[in-house]
């Protein structure tokens, strides 16, 4: 038995608002289920519903591309944060959350500054100028 696919018009309430929380990502399928007044079954044959998937794909990108604009927002703060925690104080776990903003906004630092970071980590995680004094020991003896 062939199915004929709805149209984003044509998918119901319960359909919609499942698609959301799945896109949402915030629960698992049995909640789903439970929530909107279905079961499991339903819930996973909506799943493989050409209809029902884009729109679950289109709504997770919109949460996607929305998360990245608040990341994006904050991107200079997270440079900034960087900067002043490279020239001062330890912390670890800020230093850490800057380096994710950056990250996940593509605004990161090349990957060898990534490899320099985590040589200094592994040195001496708190204290860079020490582990440039020690970069710069090694660098050093290897022309000798």
């Amino acid at each position: 038995m062939t199915r004929n696919l709805k149209t984003d018009n044509e998918l119901t309430e319960r359909e919609i608002k499942a698609a959301r929380m799945l896109a949402e990502g915030e629960k698992t399928l049995d909640q789903i289920a439970k929530e909107i007044g279905v079961g499991r079954a339903t819930l996973y044959e909506w799943r493989q519903r050409e209809d029902f998937h884009a729109l679950v794909s289109d709504l997770t990108q919109a949460t996607v591309d929305r998360a990245r604009e608040v990341l994006q927002a904050h991107a200079q703060e997270a440079a900034e944060k960087l900067v002043k925690m490279m020239k001062g104080k330890k912390s670890t776990a800020s230093l850490r959350a800057a380096e994710q903003i950056l990250n996940r906004t593509g605004l990161a630092a090349p990957a060898e500054s990534v490899i320099v970071q985590q040589q200094a980590q592994a040195v001496l995680p708190d204290d860079y100028g020490a582990y440039l004094a020690w970069k710069a020991k090694q660098e050093g003896g290897a022309e000798q």
